[in-house]
């Protein structure tokens, strides 16, 4: 297997010990002489790469870079830009920096073209990516020597690409790397790349790194709270696990009702689990609705969020369309926080679904011996049956081989002769 095919198994493949595997075969390649800057052809297409470029993609989606640093350890040029035709023009990337008579050259001959337009390093490449942790490979090409104004073509540094793409994550990364804005020819020439890279693009970056100090800072040079319609920045921030920022966004006037595609802040927020987020957008006056209640169960921090959510005013008792509670819920997902914190807030655990079920019954299908007590504690009734007239033991059928299947059986009888 070529060098640049174990590099590429990274980009996919997400079990550990496949992993693994793919990274001693990685590192006993190096070992062994593998060439680094081999430039790979795909079959049946005049698309190159080599092993470097796929790491730093790979990079820039993981944020892992042991591929990048042990590449150019043993010897891949981190400058270098890759021709069509598979050719390194390494020379020219530190000893000429790009300048136009060079590339005016280059670009008119008809038989020459560039990868990834005209003269990209690895640099240039991952700076036009907006991907999770692009500005993560751009520091690490940067620390393993990248020339940040090497230009293209068309006469732009990293920094110029990446405020050409609208990249905030390399933009911002560049910067706090050192670079040189005078150097920037569309930050100097351009009014509205200098305000976005102030104002817009800094913004973006404090959501997207849950950075508070940097998106006020953001907000008072006049950044729009809202971000892109087809990605907001209270959908960003909530995303990436920034619930602190909603509130940060909602003062400097961010909509708390937008939505993306078919999706609400709110209803993000909930499943997030982001309590104090859900807390926020109520007081900026987002109406509450059963749905969320029930979409509340099943996560780490269920409890919080359902506190605040019939704080506001919801019916613990509450059904969805198709009949289902908010304790029911619970119970399917084997949140045990959330039962028991809706049982103390008042919920029924005799309210039936539109098939007669009760939260009884969806605890005794699941073979949950300690949800099954607690729901009797709070007066579950285990007489109950549901439209086709099966109580609990038709249930607990279906669970005969798990573990716990003796005990809620052996549980349930015993409630029954102690009521006799």
């Amino acid at each position: 297997m070529k060098l640049y095919e174990v590099v590429a198994l990274h980009s996919w493949v997400w079990d550990p010990k496949t992993q693994l595997r793919n990274r001693a075969l990685f590192d006993r390649l190096l070992e062994e002489g593998a060439d680094v800057n081999e430039v790979y052809i795909f079959p049946d297409s005049t698309t190159r790469d080599t092993p470097l470029l796929r790491a730093v993609r790979n990079c820039a989606v993981s944020g892992k870079d042991y591929c990048v640093r042990q590449l150019v350890q043993y010897g891949a040029d981190v400058n270098a830009v890759l021709m069509l035709d598979g050719e390194h023009l390494t020379g020219h990337t530190n000893s000429r920096g790009g300048d136009a008579e060079f590339w005016a050259k280059v670009v008119g001959e008809p038989e020459v073209f560039v990868l990834s337009g005209h003269g990209k390093t690895p640099l240039h490449a991952v700076a036009t990516e907006s991907t999770f942790h692009t500005d993560v490979a751009v520091r690490t090409l940067i620390e393993l020597g990248a020339n940040p104004y090497w230009k293209d073509a068309e006469g732009d540094t990293a920094l110029d690409a990446a405020i050409r793409e609208k990249v905030s994550l390399a933009a911002i990364a560049l910067l706090d790397a050192g670079f040189d804005l005078s150097r920037s020819r569309r930050y100097v020439a351009d009014p509205d790349a200098r305000q976005w890279l102030e104002r817009d693009g800094l913004a973006e970056y404090a959501v997207r790194r849950g950075d508070a100090v940097r998106l006020r800072q953001a907000l008072e040079r006049g950044a729009s709270p809202e971000g892109h319609a087809f990605e907001p920045l209270l959908f960003i921030a909530l995303r990436g696990g920034h619930s602190h920022l909603v509130s940060v966004l909602l003062e400097g006037g961010a909509d708390p009702h937008q939505k993306r595609y078919h999706d609400t802040a709110i209803r993000l927020a909930v499943r997030r689990q982001a309590a104090d987020a859900v807390q926020a957008l109520i007081r900026a006056g987002v109406g509450v609705y059963p749905e969320l209640l029930r979409e509340a169960a099943g996560g780490e921090g269920s409890a919080a969020v359902i506190r605040t959510l019939l704080a506001a005013g919801l019916d613990v008792d509450a059904r969805e369309e198709g009949g289902t509670t908010a304790l029911q819920r619970a119970i399917r997902c084997d949140d045990n926080e959330a039962v028991r914190e809706l049982l103390r807030a008042g919920a029924d655990p005799n309210v039936t679904d539109s098939h007669g079920t009760t939260a009884l019954m969806e605890a005794c299908r699941s073979a949950d011996a300690a949800t099954v007590g607690l729901l009797l504690v709070y007066g579950a009734d285990y007489q109950a049956r549901d439209r086709q007239r099966a109580d609990w033991r038709g249930y607990t059928l279906a669970n005969r081989k798990h573990k716990t299947w003796p005990f809620v059986v052996r549980f349930l009888k015993g409630q029954r002769g102690k009521r006799r």
